[in-house]
């Protein structure tokens, strides 16, 4: 390697690579899905919400190729090693190099990505033995805990929970859920439906029994009634609740801003990568 980051922005590379693949193979998939072909709904009356809640009764299924998880776990094992590459690369550049450490203490060199500080500083002497404070601040820098911004860290807690469930569970599944599409209101008793409807509709599997949209009314009489048509369309999600295309775009930025704290990336070597084999 020309400069001793080059392997973590080689596994970066490849990461971003598969998950140009991936996005590919969504959108190929997408239309094939027929969103007017989502199953039977009911509406259930919540009154203490002044609401009717549109749940699915039954479904025809929608289910994302198996595919998916293992290319998903692919590009989350790539970018959880550029990482851990750079930890490797700041303790061999430190004060106590690989060949001064026993073995245990050499497998505990590891980039952590973490939502809690104590546990974080506990950690960096194991993780990062003879780096030194100048590099130490960067890594801590880009925690989880030092944001709470939904699209910037919260990639990388994402990332550091799909690979640890991925290397040691199950291959991490890609659900489908509902994000937009019309709702028309076709017969409805009793009630008068308010002409304000809300923009958020809950993030929800697509699943019997769940809700995925809200009609809300003034009730008249007794016992409203409502039926209501839907056309739904369909959105990959990982993490009970994150879109993948959300967080693949995420965490190639979060990622790489990491790296550069380190190391520029190599562009020759990186260009390799986008050519066909």
């Amino acid at each position: 390697m020309a400069d001793a980051f080059d392997s973590a922005w080689l596994k970066w590379g490849w990461a971003v690579r598969e998950a140009e693949a991936l996005k590919i193979d969504i959108d190929s998939f997408a239309v094939h899905i027929r969103p007017d072909g989502l199953g039977t709904t009911r509406c259930e009356y919540q009154a203490h919400y002044h609401r009717f809640a549109v749940i699915l009764e039954t479904i025809h299924v929608v289910e994302f190729p198996q595919r998916w998880g293992l290319r998903l776990g692919s590009i989350v094992q790539n970018y959880r090693s550029a990482l851990d590459h750079i930890a490797w690369t700041l303790v061999c550049q430190g004060k106590t190099p690989p060949p001064m450490l026993k073995e245990p203490q050499q497998r505990s060199i590891l980039f952590p990505l973490q939502t809690d500080r104590l546990k974080f500083n506990d950690g960096l002497k194991r993780q990062f033995p003879g780096v030194s404070r100048a590099e130490l601040a960067k890594v801590r820098r880009y925690q989880p805990f030092n944001t709470r911004k939904r699209g910037g860290t919260a990639a990388l807690t994402i990332l550091e929970r799909l690979s640890r469930f991925d290397k040691h569970r199950s291959i991490q599944p890609v659900a489908a859920y509902p994000f937009g599409g019309t709702l028309e209101v076709t017969h409805f008793e009793r009630c008068e439906v308010s002409p304000i409807m809300p923009r958020n509709h809950p993030r929800s599997e697509l699943k019997v029994g769940a809700e995925f949209a809200y009609v809300y009314v003034r009730r008249t009489g007794p016992e409203p009634e409502m039926t209501v048509k839907v056309a739904l369309d369909v959105k990959p999600v990982i993490d009970e609740g994150f879109w993948l295309n959300e967080w693949l775009h995420n965490a190639k930025g979060m990622v790489a801003k990491v790296l550069v704290q380190f190391g520029e990336p190599p562009r020759k070597l990186l260009e390799r990568l986008e050519r066909p084999a």
